[in-house]
């Protein structure tokens, strides 16, 4: 049971944050149009649409990440132990 409540911790905060990378990245985006959401839309020329995939793409990654490392401490934090499938640091750094 532990090992699907960590699941849904972990899904939930990497969802959110990947949608919300993807709305930091589009308010920056440089490109001269708004950034092309639908990068499959036809108009919009292969490079933008290749760049917004590689920025939005990486950018979620990176937050989910981020995410699901912050989400972990805060469950080891609270329960005392880290999430189930992570096992504890015992090495010296």
């Amino acid at each position: 049971m532990e090992s699907v409540r960590w699941k849904m911790v972990s899904v939930a905060s990497g969802a959110l944050a990947a949608l919300a990378m993807r709305q930091l990245v589009a308010a920056l985006w440089p490109g001269r149009h708004n950034p092309p959401l639908n990068p499959a839309d036809r108009r919009i020329d292969w490079g933008e649409a290749l760049a917004w995939s590689l920025a939005s793409g990486v950018g979620a990654g990176i937050a989910r990440l981020v995410s699901t490392r912050l989400a972990a401490g805060g469950w080891e934090k609270a329960t005392g132990h880290p999430p189930p499938g992570i096992k504890p640091d015992r090495s010296p750094l």
